[in-house]
């Protein structure tokens, strides 16, 4: 019997998780510097990780707006860097993640990695990466504290 209701309670869990409605993460950049060159490159990068974050309609949706979100990330930079003793150029996008509900904010990074060529939508894609496992392990957190960005 005590197995029956643990075996129930598991399943439950399971299926209310299962169910869990996406978390609502608004996208953007803003623009600092004024000058296109600059500007528009963490724009391309903005393109990059909303096309791969469109595919993890599982965990996330994206929204149009700033007010609907649960989460909001900023694409604040993207760069080069070396990588290791080799000086292998690395493609770098760094974000910072929000919850403003929760007055909570992280640094996430998304880097090209090794042994691929230093493509900037292999590191957007290793940022969605990032960006989805954070919502996962804080899903709980987030979705106590939803109904958008205040």
């Amino acid at each position: 019997m005590r197995l029956l209701t643990l075996w129930t309670a598991l399943l439950c869990a399971t299926v209310a998780s299962a169910q869990s409605p996406p978390v609502k993460v608004y996208l953007f950049t803003a623009p600092t510097s004024g000058f296109v060159d600059a500007d528009s490159k963490r724009v391309d990068s903005v393109k990059d990780v909303r096309r791969e974050l469109e595919h993890k309609r599982k965990v996330l949706t994206l929204v149009d707006t700033r007010e609907a979100a649960d989460v909001v990330v900023e694409i604040l930079r993207r760069s080069q860097s070396e990588f290791g003793v080799s000086g292998v150029l690395q493609n770098v996008v760094e974000s910072e993640l929000s919850v403003p509900a929760m007055g909570y904010s992280v640094s996430l990074k998304g880097g090209s990695g090794l042994p691929q060529p230093p493509l900037w939508r292999t590191a957007a894609a290793s940022l969605a990466g990032n960006i989805e496992k954070w919502i996962k392990d804080n899903r709980d957190k987030v979705t106590r504290h939803s109904g958008g960005v205040q």
